[in-house]
């Protein structure tokens, strides 16, 4: 029997809402459905027979009619903010960027032939001396605000000349609804607020991309891509959004895990989602993700990105102007990440790459950049966040526990409420209340969790959510103490990589001990072997040069400390049948519209009206609770 919330097939059925209508077609014309994929920086979206989505930059900007209020715009959140950094956090990078350059020292080519090193000083003497070539006047200008329009969404929005009365806002952070950033959002109801924008956003974007306007919504269905570890109350007022509010015909909700092996063409796999803001890794089974496996922390791409600028630094960077919190040259800095930033260790020794500073009004200017292993050392920062500048405040998340939920009648909380009141009070000793395990958000976009170093201080303790139950509750539904065998397999496995790593407080785990972390939770050392045999990496960010190889020697070597007697050879797929690993996600979307399972899950809008989350319950394709 499998275990509660482990159910094996992309449908669910349940005696308890039989009194829900049978399913109505919702679609007749497969070209009448559109897949929208949100992400924390770029919305993806096109139409099911599309090949390749639409992408723009996930970003509202709204006119400011209140000449005295304060100007909340964010210049600089093409990459991030540096924070400031204390004198322990500034040595502790310094540690590891040196251990990061001694370890790429020690590297030799795939071949077994020696690496070509070239010296810092070298490198620092040539990119002083580098002056810019102007070109031809930049062709580039700022979005045109004549008419005044009330908002502006995407490229638009992120091209707005610097002083416009526009508040850049950014509706998603972290893959999660950005309702604790009061830089954003300075309201006591973000959420309202973020839903008004991505209502907003979302039409403007379908409207401007896909040619369909707004009166024509109605003949078009959903497929929406959410992330694993979720919120139930914004997954609820995510379908009011896109089947009230913006008045398509029907939707259905998905994981991004699972749409990645749909998009792949995997049945079973180690999904790890590498983001421009976080890694996400889930394991997927048969069509779904088991919930005890999901993983996420609070860094991507864009922290490659700042510790490639900050390691640029070091060896004069040429362009001297480089403002990093300038959205332009945040998108400059983007680039070069893109065209040097590697982990193959073939490419080594001096490299000249000309790159363009484009501005507005502005000749462009053309510079060389001479560098070696920055980029290297920069990518190698996804194994070592300490060097990337991150600590406690960049989370680890795992799936938080449900809330109660009054609207949903059939809820595990309720069902428990229910059941108190027809036992008879135990006649037994009360014991005295025992502190809560649970790990509580520390982050404006947790969904539970913790520090790796939080995780350390008691075996006990268990740094899963998820597996706190819903059962023996009292009113309100608080959860209580997990059983002691679902608590020890992820704390166990943290405990052993923080001790093979020898980790100190505050430090965070890499990319591949995340992924182990993931893998070693799974439940039977079968399902472990089919895991480690199919690790499929997606995102923008996975796709940097020689990253699949690097992953799996770094796998197979951990493999024996966090696994013990695991002797299964380490798979890691990238780029499966030549796809752009950014869009795998949403091919998936486009391959779940398709499906003949599918037809069932559609949630239109009356129905929606009438019955609910508990449709969500119904016919969600994953666990609902």
């Amino acid at each position: 029997m499998p275990k509660k919330g482990e159910k094996k097939a992309p449908t669910q059925s349940s005696t308890t809402t039989s009194a829900l209508p049978e399913y109505e077609q919702v679609v007749d014309n497969a070209a009448k459905v559109i897949v929208l994929h949100p992400g924390s920086s770029f919305l993806r979206l096109g139409k099911q027979l599309d090949p390749f989505p639409r992408s723009i930059p996930h970003v509202i900007a709204i006119r400011n009619t209140d000449s005295s209020s304060p100007d909340h715009r964010i210049p600089d959140d093409v990459i991030g903010l540096e924070r400031d950094f204390s004198e322990e956090e500034v040595a502790a990078r310094e540690r590891a960027y040196q251990s990061v350059g001694t370890l790429v020292k020690t590297l030799r080519t795939n071949t077994g032939g020696r690496r070509q090193h070239v010296p810092a000083t070298q490198l620092t003497t040539s990119n002083e001396s580098s002056n810019p070539v102007h070109l031809q006047e930049d062709s580039l200008s700022w979005t045109d605000i004549s008419t005044k329009p009330a908002y502006l969404v995407g490229d638009e929005a992120l091209f707005l000349q610097p002083g416009s009365p526009y508040d850049l806002h950014w509706p998603m952070r972290y893959s999660d609804f950005n309702v604790k950033d009061s830089t954003d959002y300075p309201t006591q109801q973000p959420l309202e607020v973020i839903f008004n924008d991505l209502e907003k956003l979302w039409s403007s974007a379908v409207e401007q991309y896909l040619e369909i306007p707004p009166e024509e919504f109605r003949d078009y269905s959903v497929v929406v891509l959410i992330a694993d570890i979720f919120h139930h109350r914004y997954i609820k007022e995510l379908v009011n959004l896109i089947i009230i509010r913006l008045g398509f015909e029907g939707v259905v909700v998905q994981q991004e895990s699972v749409c990645a092996t749909y998009g792949a063409g995997l049945s079973s796999a180690c999904v790890v989602d590498i983001g421009d803001q976080t890694i996400a890794v889930s394991c997927v089974d048969e069509g779904l993700s088991l919930q005890h496996t999901r993983v996420r922390t609070d860094y991507g791409g864009r922290d490659v990105t700042r510790s490639f600028a900050w390691i640029l630094d070091k060896i004069k960077f040429p362009y001297r102007d480089c403002n990093s919190f300038g959205r332009l040259d945040g998108v400059l800095l983007t680039q070069l990440k893109e065209s040097l930033c590697h982990m193959d260790p073939d490419i080594h020794g001096l490299v000249s790459h000309e790159f363009e500073v484009h501005r507005p009004g502005k000749s462009i200017e053309m510079y060389t950049l001479k560098c070696a292993d920055e980029g290297f050392k920069a990518a190698l920062g996804l194994f070592y966040p300490t060097m990337m500048g991150l600590s406690r405040y960049q989370t680890i998340h795992f799936d938080p526990p449900v809330p109660h939920d009054p609207e949903d009648l059939f809820a595990d909380s309720y069902f428990a409420d229910v059941q108190q009141l027809f036992q008879p009070a135990a006649k037994v000793p009360m014991k005295p209340k025992q502190p809560s395990t649970l790990s509580t958000p520390n982050h404006p976009s947790s969904g539970g969790g913790g520090t790796a170093s939080d995780f350390t201080n008691s075996p006990k303790q268990s740094p899963n959510p998820s597996a706190a139950a819903y059962s023996s509750t009292g009113t309100g539904g608080q959860p209580v103490a997990p059983q002691e065998e679902e608590e020890a397999t992820i704390s166990a496995c943290v405990n052993r990589i923080c001790a093979m790593e020898q980790l100190s407080d505050g430090e965070l785990l890499g990319l591949d001990n995340l992924i182990l972390t993931s893998i070693e939770s799974c439940q039977s050392e079968e399902l472990r072997r089919r895991m480690l045999q199919g690790i499929l990496l997606v995102g923008g960010s996975s796709m940097i040069a020689g990253m699949a190889n690097t992953l799996r020697a770094r796998l197979q070597i951990k493999l024996p400390f966090v696994i013990p007697k695991c002797t299964t050879q380490v798979d890691v797929i990238a780029n499966p049948k030549d796809q752009d690993a950014r869009f795998i996600c949403w091919k998936g979307g486009a391959v779940l519209s398709f499906l003949d399972n599918t037809q069932e899950l559609w949630i239109r809008a009356h129905e929606w009206l009438r019955y609910g989350p508990q449709l969500l319950r119904e016919r969600a394709p994953f666990v609902w609770s």
